[in-house]
């Protein structure tokens, strides 16, 4: 048996740049660790430069949702209200949503695609078959209506 080739973009050789985008100095360090997770976890060209910004704002909103999880962990409901926690919670959790959808993060995404199948032709007897019936059922679909 022979070695078969391949390309791999996980693999980087010693002396060569990285693939991988590289958080900024801007963001806070739990958004920072997130980041690199996401880097991390995903194969080496997955995340395009222009990707940058966008990765950095799931990240950032991640990082809140994390937050407002731990408060409301004491209870979603203070003095008789819901807790304003719960409002950002629910949108930091819909923008991470969001924002996993375009940078191709989500089950969806990683999924294969269903295979596009083409309907073979339809062969002479059945085209022959449905001509010569449809003049008996012209009445209705039924056949009992008339």
């Amino acid at each position: 048996m022979g070695r078969h080739t391949y390309e791999t973009t996980d693999v980087e050789p010693f002396g060569q740049p990285t693939l991988r985008l590289k958080p900024s100095s801007r963001l806070a360090p739990r958004a920072k660790a997130i980041f690199i997770r996401y880097v991390t976890d995903t194969a080496a060209g997955h995340f395009k430069r222009s990707d940058q910004g966008l990765l950095e704002r799931l990240c950032e909103v991640q990082m809140l949702a994390e937050q407002a999880a731990e408060q409301l962990a004491a209870g979603a409901v203070v003095n008789g209200k819901i807790s304003p926690w719960f409002w950002i919670h629910a949108g930091a959790t819909k923008s991470m949503n969001n924002l996993a959808l375009r940078l191709r993060l989500s089950p969806q995404s990683r999924s294969q695609r269903a295979v596009k199948t083409v309907p073979g032709p339809t062969s002479y007897y059945d085209v022959m078959d449905l001509t010569e019936n449809s003049d008996d059922d012209a009445d209705g679909v039924d056949g009992e209506r008339h």
